[in-house]
């Protein structure tokens, strides 16, 4: 049994080697932070997957996956220079790409999903044409980067 788990761990560290980099490194957050904040921040961003919040005394940081490269520079686009709390203007959110990603089990990522995700066409492989909702595109949404207006950066 025990060394099932070792060989399984190597394997899973085998692939991830060769697996591109999804996840999203986020700081610049309130010391207060929950996980649950950042998880309802990102819930909605095309492709979001799961996060996770690390607390040291000096910062609060955290790590979202989401299904792809492209979804996780969205989501940087999304997040840099944006207000996290309104009552600390000061303090802006920063996100980078993680030097390795973030690793969820099956059911960290559905208990993570918005429960009309799948209505609205938020997770799963990404198309290039279908964002979900009623047929518009995965650039036609401020979250995605699109024309709609002026979310991180997106078009207008």
């Amino acid at each position: 049994s025990r060394g099932n788990d070792s060989r399984e761990k190597r394997a899973r560290h085998e692939r991830s080697r060769f697996e591109p980099i999804c996840t999203v490194h986020v700081t610049g957050l309130p010391p207060d932070t929950k996980e649950r904040e950042l998880r309802n921040l990102l819930i909605f961003l095309y492709g979001f997957e799961g996060c996770t919040l690390q607390q040291t005394p000096e910062q609060v940081y955290g790590f979202a996956r989401f299904i792809d490269p492209r979804t996780a520079h969205t989501a940087i686009t999304f997040l840099n220079g944006l207000v996290f709390d309104p009552s600390n203007l000061d303090t802006t959110v920063r996100a980078t790409m993680a030097k390795r990603n973030l690793t969820l089990r099956r059911e960290q990522i559905e208990r993570q999903r918005h429960p009309y995700s799948d209505r609205f066409g938020m997770h799963g492989p990404f198309d290039g044409q279908q964002g979900g909702f009623g047929g518009m595109g995965y650039n036609d949404f401020p979250m995605n980067g699109g024309g709609m207006g002026g979310f991180g950066g997106g078009g207008g």
